[in-house]
C-alpha cells in the first residue's frame, strides 16, 4: 500500500510497538480545519513498513470548534486483522473523506465540509459504497488510492480475483476497470448504483 498524506501527515511514532490507544497518525485537511486521528499499535520492529499498525479507534476533530467524535466502523475486526486501514483519507482536492467499515463492508464516503454534522447524526451509511456479486455477497473490499480531485480507487472481489473499481462521489457512479465488472452490483443504503465500464 502506498502512503500519500494528502495536506500533510504527523506520526506519533517513528516506529516500533506501541500500547493500545497510542496516537500513530494524524492526517490533516487544512482546507476545511479538519483532522483525523488514528490511535492503537505498531505491529513489528522499527523497519516495518508504516501500514503495519493496529488501529484501536479513530477519532475526527474540528479545528474550528474544537469538536472531536469518533469515528465507529461496522466490522472494525476485519480491519484490525488484516491492516485494513489507511492514512489518505482526504480525496487531493480536499472535498471528500472515506473511511473503511469493514473488510466486507465497503467504505463511508463523506463531504468533508459536512462530516461532523453527518457524524453526528449517524448518516455515514447514507454514503455507503459496497460491491457485491450475485454468487458472493461478501467480497473483500480494499483502498487503492485516489484519482484526480476525488475519484475513489478501490479493489472488490474473492482470494485472486479482485477487480479495481473507481467510484465518483459528486457524479455517483462507479466505473469497472474489467471485463467482469458487469457481474458487480455496487449497493448503498438508498439503492444500488449501475456498474459502468471506464471511459478513458
Amino acid at each position: 500500500m502506498l502512503w500519500l498524506c494528502i495536506g500533510g501527515c504527523s506520526f506519533g511514532a517513528e516506529g516500533g510497538k506501541l500500547a493500545d490507544g497510542k496516537l500513530l497518525a494524524t492526517s490533516f485537511n487544512h482546507r476545511f480545519n479538519l483532522s483525523i486521528e488514528f490511535y492503537g499499535s505498531w505491529v513489528g520492529p522499527d523497519s516495518a513498513p508504516r501500514e503495519r499498525w493496529v488501529v484501536a479507534r479513530i477519532v475526527i476533530k474540528d479545528g474550528k470548534t474544537g469538536q472531536s467524535i469518533q469515528f465507529t466502523p461496522d466490522d472494525s475486526q476485519t480491519l484490525r486483522d488484516s491492516f485494513g486501514y489507511f492514512a489518505d483519507v482526504w480525496s487531493p482536492d480536499f472535498e471528500y473523506l472515506v473511511l473503511p467499515l469493514g473488510r466486507y463492508e465497503g467504505f463511508a464516503v463523506f463531504q468533508a465540509g459536512k462530516v461532523m454534522e453527518e457524524l453526528r447524526q449517524q448518516a455515514q451509511e447514507k454514503l455507503q459504497i459496497k460491491l457485491t456479486t450475485k454468487d458472493s455477497p461478501l467480497l473483500w473490499h480494499q483502498f487503492l488510492g485516489w484519482q484526480r480531485d476525488h475519484v475513489l480507487r478501490f479493489s472488490a472481489g474473492l482470494s485472486g480475483t479482485a477487480v479495481e473499481f473507481r467510484y465518483d462521489p459528486e457524479a455517483k457512479r462507479v466505473y469497472g476497470l474489467t471485463n467482469t465488472f458487469a457481474s458487480f452490483r455496487a449497493l448503498t443504503p438508498t439503492g444500488e448504483i449501475p456498474v459502468q465500464p471506464l471511459q478513458n
